[in-house]
């Protein structure tokens, strides 16, 4: 049995493409929330068990751990012995987790906002002093990469690094496209000419990224820049003004908050 203790937006992407792809059916899956409506909503699009209480889940052989993470210490949750908890817990260490669930084999994930689109990037870090089986981490697998793909990664510290990259990632793009869509602007363009120039540029230079993955996407900006083009002017401005560094020090940011959520 599967399930969700606390289903928000991501665990909802989640579930979606977990129900999508038939990883597990819907009678196979249970959730935890606090609403009703929420419970209500979720048991009628995809036909999955629903509840109110947390103690519904403690005979669950899997459950992922959707709460927030200062809402952590507070739980009163008890998993069956040897159940797998996977955590969608942000800056959680894999020791904080095993101390509050001792019972437990613990695995740290971290997706991010392309699951909602199947396109989503999920890191997951299996606790080294646990024993799960090829066919157990099998499916944990496939329960992230029904909504994208997935790296199983090698150190727990590598999560938080997903967490600065990746998970906090297409915010990162967001703020770059908004920055477009102001220029846009500027040139004469209208907010609803803008948002669709910028959209489907976004959209484009990802899909070729994807589908042409052999070419390294610093290849691919070099065939967008003519030599003393329009591309290159811009290009130039960006490295004047020290992009790179501007990059490397939000991503520093981030980390150095996911260890201070880890205190």
């Amino acid at each position: 049995m599967l399930s969700f203790l606390g289903c928000g937006n991501m665990g909802g992407a989640i579930l979606d493409g977990i129900v999508r792809g038939g990883v597990f059916s819907p009678e196979k899956i249970l959730v935890a929330n606090r609403e009703s409506e929420k419970n209500l909503s979720l048991k009628k699009k995809y036909g999955i068990g629903t509840t109110l209480e947390v103690s519904d889940l403690e005979t669950c052989e899997i459950v992922i751990l959707g709460i927030k993470p200062q809402g952590l210490d507070a739980l009163e949750f008890s998993p069956k012995k040897n159940a797998i908890v996977i955590s969608l817990l942000v800056g959680t260490p894999v020791a904080k987790l095993q101390k509050k669930f001792p019972d437990a084999r613990i695995v740290r994930t971290m997706p991010n906002l392309g699951q909602f689109a199947g396109r989503g990037m999920t890191g997951i870090f299996f606790a080294p002093d646990a024993t799960f089986s090829p066919d157990e981490k099998s499916k944990i697998l496939e329960i992230f990469s029904a909504g994208g793909k997935v790296l199983n990664l090698d150190s727990e510290e590598k999560i938080d690094g997903i967490g600065a990259i990746s998970g906090s990632g297409p915010a990162y793009f967001f703020q770059f496209a908004e920055n477009l869509v102001s220029a846009a602007q500027k040139l004469g363009f209208s907010p609803e000419e803008s948002e669709i120039l910028i959209r489907q540029t976004m959209l484009g230079a990802g899909e070729v990224a994807e589908n042409f993955s052999e070419i390294s996407l610093g290849k691919w900006k070099k065939r967008v820049m003519s030599p003393g083009g329009t591309t290159e002017q811009a290009i130039r401005v960006f490295n004047e003004f020290h992009l790179e560094k501007i990059v490397d020090d939000a991503v520093a940011a981030a980390m150095k908050r996911t260890r201070e959520l880890s205190k």
